[in-house]
């Protein structure tokens, strides 16, 4: 073992599974290690035991951020977008608020890119020619 790994009392590599009890309790599996390789190996040969044992005693696997279902997308019908002639897009924000927008608009880490038309729907209008009142 290397000196430096010998002086941590902190296992160096780790990993955790998550299950969920047939009463519907999670359960977090840690496996704790010196060696990240040794962890691996060790791991999956645990893992592929206990995955028998768990499913047996009917435990299953919880899995998060995979397979999320995909909003379907709503295309507007009978308009197509006045910058690149593309279908527009029927999109709604966090706080409800509908708009349209080309099926170009792509948003990829937080960076805009592609057609940026974008058509707000229940804005209020203003009528310019209206005196202002105080």
């Amino acid at each position: 073992m290397d000196e430096n790994k010998s002086k941590s009392t902190e296992a160096l590599a780790s990993s955790t599974v998550t299950v969920r009890s047939p009463a519907g309790f999670e359960i977090l599996l840690t496996s704790r290690d010196f060696d990240d390789k040794e962890l691996t190996r060790k791991q999956l040969a645990h893992l592929l035991n206990l995955d028998k044992a768990l499913i047996a005693s009917g435990f299953t696997p919880v899995v998060r951020g995979f397979n999320k279902q995909q909003k379907p997308i709503e295309y507007v019908e009978g308009r197509t977008c006045p910058v690149d002639g593309a279908r527009l897009i029927k999109a709604r924000k966090k706080d409800n608020s509908e708009y349209y927008k080309c099926e170009n608009n792509k948003w990829i880490n937080g960076q805009q890119s592609g057609c940026k038309y974008l058509d707000w729907l229940n804005k209020p209008k203003y009528d310019s020619t209206a005196p202002y009142e105080y």
